[in-house]
């Protein structure tokens, strides 16, 4: 049996605007100290990753590197090696935006994207279906990885990509991947056994 933490990265600069692929953000203090506080319950629970999985993006690399400190793995190349796929959305002309100023200056591509994002992106970035793409590849090679091995995985990266591979994880419609609420710093916790995956918890992050 595998487990598999999904972790969100902790909070960063920007809080409040679309905050995308296009947007290297750092961590906040707040952030920093709340997934210390996340590696020591993972290490409390005898979590003893061989590796740590993160997105290429900052706020995700440096969130992976606390939690292999706490873990006491690194962190290195080796033990947190970065994976694109797992990126954030592109929100292209709407990084940095809060929602009221998305729909305010750009009305027209805004309610085209807000209606149907799985096959309209804002101007500049990506479709759901893109991201959904890439996470897919992820989920692909994770699940090949994982096959008939017993050990303690973690993956950091983003709401968006974390959402959608949880549902691919739970063969469930990616659509419904809003259905899943995950907080900065929270987690979702499966026990995979073969190729079939459990959730066995999802946890806010650490105040």
């Amino acid at each position: 049996m595998t487990r598999l933490v999904l972790i969100r990265h902790g909070e960063c600069e920007g809080a409040g605007t679309y905050i995308g692929r296009g947007s290297d953000v750092p961590l906040t203090g707040e952030g920093r100290d709340s997934l210390r506080r996340t590696g020591q319950i993972l290490r409390e629970g005898g979590y003893a990753p061989t590796r740590i999985i993160t997105s290429s993006l900052h706020r995700a690399i440096e969130s992976g590197h606390i939690l292999a400190g706490e873990l006491g793995i690194g962190p290195s190349p080796r033990s947190c090696p970065p994976d694109s796929r797992l990126d954030e959305t592109d929100f292209g002309l709407f990084e940095g935006l809060t929602y009221g100023e998305i729909i305010r200056d750009y009305p027209f591509p805004s309610n085209l994207w807000f209606k149907d994002p799985w096959r309209n992106a804002p101007p500049g970035g990506e479709t759901a279906a893109e991201t959904l793409d890439r996470v897919r590849s992820f989920y692909g090679d994770l699940m090949r990885a994982l096959s008939g091995e017993d050990r303690d995985l973690l993956v950091v990266a983003h709401g968006g990509s974390l959402r959608l591979l949880i549902c691919l994880l739970l063969a469930v419609d990616p659509e419904s991947h809003w259905h899943f609420r995950l907080d900065r710093g929270g987690r979702a916790h499966f026990e995979i056994t073969g190729d079939f995956p459990v959730l066995t918890e999802l946890a806010r992050g650490e105040a």
